[in-house]
């Protein structure tokens, strides 16, 4: 009898201690966000041309020579070739003669002619050229006006500066919380950084890209100034901590 009583008071004290460590801590979470407006300071844009012809050798003559003027119309304004401005893109097409309404059964595509697209890609500080280097491009042959972006040179020290904001705010919110309920923050579980982005601004440069005349009419007035404006940050944090009391 005594035995049996001595087994049941263990089997009692193993339960005790399984629930005691099953038992979840308890925790107080938060989620911290935070937006900055950062002044931008770097300007993106593309100025292309497209050239045919009935050989590859017109269309490349034609999209040389127009791209050699753009590149003389961007020494002007004062750009410096490789640091703000590169030529990245050089396709060369071939144009098939279209499908007739009822081909013959023996009708095969023809070749017609080619076409060149060589493109500038522009980055600059110089935020204050964008509406001169649209309209510079234009009259010197560009038919092809990429999206005007500004941006950050250095975008890493614009995300360290609104996750810390973001922390802080998480942080603080904490503190009013656990102060409000009565508890003590004991110490931090987990800090994990949900997401942070920026968002640049962009303005699109003419409704059509590739018509020239789309484009002589767009720009044919002098280069109206276009404001840069901001670059909105974003950051979100999410925190929980420890506590204690009641």
């Amino acid at each position: 009898m005594i035995r049996t009583a001595a087994i049941m008071l263990a089997t009692t004290m193993l339960t005790a201690g399984a629930v005691h460590a099953d038992e979840q801590p308890a925790v107080l979470s938060t989620t911290g966000r935070a937006t900055l407006e950062i002044p931008a300071d770097q300007l993106r844009i593309s100025l292309g041309v497209e050239t045919a012809g009935k050989t590859v050798e017109e269309a490349n003559a034609s999209a040389v020579e127009t791209m050699d003027e753009i590149i003389k119309a961007m020494d002007k304004l004062g750009l410096e070739r490789k640091t703000e401005y590169t030529i990245e893109r050089y396709n060369v097409n071939t144009q098939w003669s279209p499908r007739p309404r009822n081909p013959e059964p023996n009708w095969r595509p023809t070749i017609v002619g080619y076409t060149v697209n060589a493109q500038m890609r522009i980055k600059t500080g110089k935020l204050e050229l964008a509406g001169r280097i649209i309209s510079n491009g234009v009259d010197a042959g560009a038919n092809e006006i990429g999206n005007i972006v500004f941006d950050l040179a250095d975008p890493r020290n614009s995300r360290d500066e609104v996750i810390r904001a973001a922390t802080q705010n998480a942080m603080d919110d904490a503190s009013s919380m656990a102060k409000a309920a009565g508890v003590e923050l004991v110490r931090i579980q987990s800090l994990s950084l949900d997401g942070s982005n920026y968002q640049p601004r962009q303005f699109k440069a003419a409704a059509d890209y590739g018509r020239a005349a789309t484009l002589e009419r767009a720009y044919s007035a002098p280069a109206a100034p276009i404001v840069s404006g901001d670059v909105t940050v974003n950051a979100t944090v999410q925190l929980t901590w420890l506590i204690s009391g009641p």
